[in-house]
């Protein structure tokens, strides 16, 4: 949440200092300025940009334990306030038995997904711009859970139950409990890309076939913690030039997140930690998690001559 609110209030500041340039740029459509209707110059623009999840399995790992299997909070699992302070959730966590099925997680497409433009435009076709962009994968809820949440919780465990590949071991109480979240990811990108002008086509130079190219670091929320990774995009689309200095466009992209492990999560070992509150460590598991997702937008920009 931090990054799409930072990502917001740099959009309306960036907004609200170039649109008092853009109030003096002349937006008229004249006949013959359509050869030259693909203007060049700084731009800004703002699109729509819903995305679909492409994961792969999840697995876990730990540093100095072997993790048997991730196994899911059942949905019958209850608990009950007690004098030490513990929620429900949290003595429903202490008990092995509550356990039982391997977790797999699922998650929502993004329909709130959006991003904004800074670049410029050259008369050779090219442009160079700057995109920061927001997503939230909301984890699904599959229902039938008695407990509030209990769909996010599982546990890495080290020890299981025998005879069965599903199970914790009740007796041992090797396991870890991590909490699950959305995956949330605000991307900065330096895109490059070339617009293609249709000249034999004379009654549709306003039409402007593109292809984008960028690279940058996103900004990724996974199991509660944050993580900044390296990522990269391809679009192509088409835009559409209502003025010499405004067009609106449409394109599928692609966007790919380098490096699928995750470290510095937080993760509870029951087996160790007696107190009557659940103290969360860090760099104990990490997890492999391949994501990656691709979409379609629609937006505007609009250049200043």
């Amino acid at each position: 949440m931090i990054y799409k609110d930072l990502f917001i209030k740099t959009s309306f500041v960036a907004l609200a200092l170039l649109m008092p340039f853009y109030s003096s740029a002349q937006v008229v459509v004249e006949e013959e300025s359509k050869s030259n209707v693909q203007n060049h110059g700084f731009y800004i623009g703002g699109q729509y940009k819903p995305g679909i999840s492409i994961m792969g399995d999840l697995t876990l790992k730990g540093d100095l334990v072997d993790i048997k299997a991730i196994i899911g909070l059942k949905p019958e699992a209850t608990g009950t306030v007690d004098a030490d302070g513990k929620t429900a959730i949290g003595k429903a966590l202490e008990t092995a038995t509550n356990f039982k099925g391997i977790y797999k997680p699922t998650y929502n497409n993004s329909l709130t997904g959006f991003s904004g433009l800074i670049g410029y435009s050259m008369n050779s076709g090219m442009r160079i711009e700057f995109e920061g962009s927001y997503e939230d994968f909301e984890l699904k809820n599959p229902g039938g859970y008695t407990l509030k949440d209990g769909y996010k919780y599982f546990v890495a465990a080290y020890n299981l139950k025998s005879g069965s590949s599903d199970e914790v071991d009740s007796g041992s109480k090797k396991y870890f409990i991590i909490k699950n979240s959305n995956i949330v990811v605000a991307s900065t990108m330096i895109n490059a890309c070339y617009d293609f002008a249709l000249d034999s086509l004379s009654n549709v130079r306003e039409i402007s076939p593109y292809l984008c190219a960028g690279v940058g670091g996103s900004f990724v929320k996974v199991f509660n913690s944050q993580h900044i990774k390296f990522a990269y995009q391809a679009k192509a689309g088409v835009s559409y030039f209502i003025s010499p200095s405004v067009a609106i466009f449409a394109d599928g992209y692609y966007e790919g997140i380098l490096n699928n492990k995750f470290r510095n999560f937080s993760s509870y070992n029951h087996e160790s930690n007696t107190s009557s509150s659940m103290n969360f460590d860090h760099n104990v598991i990490y997890a492999t998690l391949d994501f990656n997702y691709f979409g379609a937008e629609v937006g505007v920009r609009f250049t200043f001559n």
